[in-house]
């Protein structure tokens, strides 16, 4: 689980990076040592500089619809500063020609603020920000959005999840949140689903 600021040849990728220490703290890639699930998935627990973390990636090949998700269940910190966390996929393809219409979605809750984004790039970056997809930024309290934006690509394409949290002391933030391209009424779901893990984890905070 050594730092690396460049990442070549690899599919699935999970960086966490504590924004007020040099360089990327924790880059996961799937299948490699250090990833503690099978492929397509990407997991890690514990800490980077003054924060606790338990985040994972879910990959295409993993995902019930098109496309990727960046999960955390749970983010202290000890202190104030900001984290973020990326996640990417390279090497994707939907075998037609044309534009695609990609949407985005997030849920959760935060005791600090919390902003976030997802790109499609069509050189196949990892991390690629080749048109942006979606972004915004909640404060305090529970949260959701979405947003959905048609793009040209073509295969093979990478998509990226970015999201920033900042706490301003010992507080805590989890989130779910996932660029696919889905037939309408598994999004439906989808957004329901966000939805309610804003509402249910602010309930438990109380």
């Amino acid at each position: 689980m050594a730092a690396s600021a460049t990442v070549t040849g690899t599919s699935l990728v999970l960086q966490i990076d504590d924004l007020s220490t040099a360089g990327v703290d924790i880059t996961l890639v799937d299948g490699a040592i250090g990833d503690l699930l099978g492929p397509g998935l990407v997991l890690y627990a514990g800490g980077v500089g003054a924060w606790t973390v338990a985040a994972t990636g879910v990959g295409n090949g993993q995902s019930s619809i098109f496309g990727i998700d960046l999960n955390s269940l749970a983010i202290s910190s000890n202190a104030g500063g900001t984290l973020r966390l990326s996640l990417t996929e390279t090497d994707l393809a939907l075998g037609m020609p044309g534009p695609i219409s990609v949407t985005s979605l997030i849920g959760g809750t935060t005791q600090g603020s919390v902003s976030y984004a997802s790109w499609v790039d069509d050189s196949n970056a990892a991390f690629g920000h080749g048109a942006l997809l979606f972004s915004g930024a909640s404060g305090a309290g529970a949260f959701a959005a979405s947003g959905s934006q048609t793009v040209p690509v073509a295969d093979p394409f990478s998509l990226t999840l970015q999201v920033d949290i900042t706490h301003l002391s010992r507080q805590l933030t989890s989130f779910d949140f996932a660029a696919q391209v889905p037939e309408p009424g598994t999004l439906a779901l989808l957004a329901v689903g966000l939805l309610g893990l804003g509402a249910a984890t602010r309930r438990r905070q109380r």
